[in-house]
C-alpha cells in the first residue's frame, strides 16, 4: 500500500520498513524469510495442530509467494520477521497495559514483544522513528463493564464450495 501511494505521487518514499511478527509455534513466513526463500515449503508449517498465544496470527495459507505478497513487501522494504513466545507476549501486554492503562489484544502483544526483540538486537535503533499499530484495545475492559453476547453467523461456508453455498442460501431467502 505504501508503495502504491508513493508511486501515485501522494507521498514521498522510501516505503517504510516492515517488521512481521508470528507465534513461535506457527511461523511459516518467518521460517521462509530467514531461509531466504521466496516461497513456503510444507516444512515451514508445524507438522500437527499447535496451540498458540495469538490465534489471530495463524494462517494456513499466507500470501507469501504471490506477486506483491508478504515476501515482496519484506524484500522491498528491507524488512524483518520475528517469532514470539507466550511468556514474552504476556510480558509485553502487561507492560503496555501498566503504562497506557488499557488492555490490548494478543496480536498487538506479539507485535510489541517483537519490537522489544528488534530493539534488543539492534535491528531497530533506539532513536529510530517507528510506528507500532496498536488497535483493538479495550476489549477486556468492555467485557467487564458491559454485557456481551456472541452473534452467530448467518451462514458458514467452506473454502471448497463457499460461493455455491452463498448463492444457494440467497435463493432460499
Amino acid at each position: 500500500m505504501a508503495e502504491r501511494l508513493i508511486h501515485s505521487g501522494q507521498f514521498e518514499g522510501p516505503a517504510p520498513r516492515q517488521h512481521l511478527s508470528q507465534n513461535i509455534e506457527h511461523s511459516p513466513i518467518h521460517n521462509a524469510w530467514q531461509a531466504k526463500r521466496d516461497h513456503l515449503l510444507a516444512e515451514d508449517f508445524p507438522p500437527h495442530d499447535v496451540e498458540v498465544y495469538s490465534d489471530y496470527l495463524m494462517n494456513k495459507g499466507p500470501a507469501y509467494a504471490q506477486v506483491g505478497g508478504v515476501h515482496d513487501i519484506l524484500k522491498d522494504s528491507n524488512g524483518q520477521t520475528y517469532v514470539v513466545g507466550r511468556d514474552d507476549a504476556v510480558a509485553a501486554k502487561t507492560l503496555f497495559e501498566s503504562i497506557e492503562g488499557i488492555d490490548i489484544m494478543t496480536p498487538r502483544a506479539v507485535a510489541l514483544a517483537s519490537l522489544q526483540q528488534a530493539l534488543a538486537s539492534g535491528e531497530i535503533q533506539h532513536d529510530a522513528v517507528t510506528v507500532l499499530n496498536i488497535s483493538g484495545g479495550g476489549v477486556e475492559r468492555m467485557k467487564r463493564e458491559h454485557e456481551t453476547s456472541i452473534v452467530e453467523p448467518w451462514l458458514r461456508v467452506s473454502k471448497e464450495n463457499g460461493a455455491a453455498m452463498i448463492l444457494e442460501a440467497l435463493e432460499q431467502d
